[in-house]
This record gives C-alpha cells, structure tokens and sequence, in this order.
C-alpha cells in the first residue's frame, strides 16, 4: 500500500523584464510549481480579478499600472488533487520623459470607493491653470463605460459622476487624464 502525503502547491513567479516598467512595456509572468502534480491547473489574477482564459503556466500583459498586482493559483493534480498554492507580485510602472514639476504636486481622491455607481472626483492637479481633464471608466474588458471632459478650474476638480444602474458588480478602472496629471483609479460596484 502506497499512502501519498497531500502538499500544497509552493508556486514561484519569475517576470520578464523585471517588476520595474516603463508605462506600456510588456511584462512576461512564469510560474514554477512544486507539489502541484503531474498536471496542475493555473489561473492568473489581476488585482484579485480572475482573467478569462489565463490558464497557463505564462501571462503576458502590456497595460500594466503603477500597482497592480499579478497572482498565479495553482490548482494540484495527482494522488491528492484539489488543493490550491498562490503566489503574489506587485508591479511599479514608472513614466516616461521628463515630468513637469509643482510645488503642491497633485492630489486627487475617488470616493466613496467601493460605491453604488455614483462617486465624486476631487482634489488638485499640482498646477493653479485651467486645465481640461478626460475622465474615462472602463470595464476589466477595457471597454468604456463612460467617458466625460470636464474642466478643473485653477487646478481644482470637484466633479460627479453617475454610471447608472445597470453595472454588474465588481471592479473598473476610472482613467484621468488631464495636461498635468495621469491617473489610473480601481473602482468597485457594489449595488
């Protein structure tokens, strides 16, 4: 009688480059497995959501934000099959070119965060001009859901916004966009 000793999967991630990116750089993900079994199963997460069809040992992405971070799980298969392994990096994406520095540096807040489809964009944009700012929020799928231009008078937002309804649960990605600021906000819908 051969008797085998369930173990979890210890899974380690490997990237290619590096966790440090240019904004738009592709990063490869690899993932290595012990205990997990002659055949163990992976799926890919980014920032806890689970990405459609990510089953390999591999992940590839190229619209990676300062902060995002990448999990593996590893489901093992074999004699003790079913048991789960995971492993976690965070990305820093750092810009390109030379910024344009403030003295007061911009400040911006999304909230309430988680919401119910309704939230404010506030705060400054570290310049005292008048400045036009895109506010785009799109979906895990990357598509647009909303899309708005609003001016920041004297580098100053206070805008609301309204997605309706109709939103299924979970997370998006608010994208700001102005002259003088870039950012990237993850937003949950709870209704």
């Amino acid at each position: 009688m051969e008797v085998d000793v369930p173990a979890t999967p210890v899974v380690t991630i490997s990237t290619y480059p590096g966790l440090d990116l240019a904004a738009g750089q592709t990063e490869t993900f690899s993932a290595t497995v012990v205990n997990g079994g002659p055949l163990p199963s992976y799926q890919w997460l980014l920032n806890g959501v689970v990405m459609p069809g990510e089953t390999a040992s591999t992940y590839v992405n190229s619209n990676l934000v300062n902060g995002d971070s990448v999990t593996c799980q590893v489901l093992s298969s074999g004699g003790c099959p079913g048991l789960l392994g995971h492993k976690s990096v965070t990305i820093h994406v750092y810009g390109t070119g030379v910024q344009q520095i403030t003295a007061g540096g911009g400040d911006i807040k999304l909230v309430p965060n988680p919401n119910k489809g309704i939230f404010t964009v506030k705060g400054t944009l570290g310049t005292t001009d008048d400045e036009e700012v895109s506010l785009e929020v799109t979906d895990m799928l990357g598509q647009v859901i909303y899309r708005s231009n609003v001016l920041a008078r004297n580098g100053s937002i206070n805008e609301s916004v309204d997605l309706g309804h109709g939103l299924a649960n979970g997370m998006y990605m608010l994208n700001l966009r102005s002259g003088s600021d870039n950012k990237v906000f993850h937003l949950v819908i709870e209704q």
